[in-house]
């Protein structure tokens, strides 16, 4: 065993106010970085399983989908009003 359970961030969490604060600050950033991409390729017309394989690449591998995300995605078209 390597040592690096989820034990191990659990206590430390309970020892330390700032780690624990620093996971949930992490966790929040995670999960709303989540929300907005499903809810962007979403909303540039892509299927829903399409937004689903965003959401789990980047929990599978981490930041890095989101980064090819955000580099390939079309920038939005304005709509002009006359």
């Amino acid at each position: 065993m390597s040592g690096h359970l989820l034990t191990d961030v659990w206590q430390a969490a309970q020892a330390d106010w700032l780690v624990a604060m620093t996971l949930l600050d992490g966790g929040i950033f995670a999960l709303l970085s989540l929300v907005w991409l499903g809810h962007d390729v979403r909303r540039r017309g892509a299927a829903r399983w399409q937004a689903l394989a965003w959401v789990a690449a980047c929990l599978i591998f981490g930041a890095a989908p989101l980064l090819v995300y955000l580099a390939l995605r079309q920038p939005e078209r304005k709509l002009q009003i006359r």
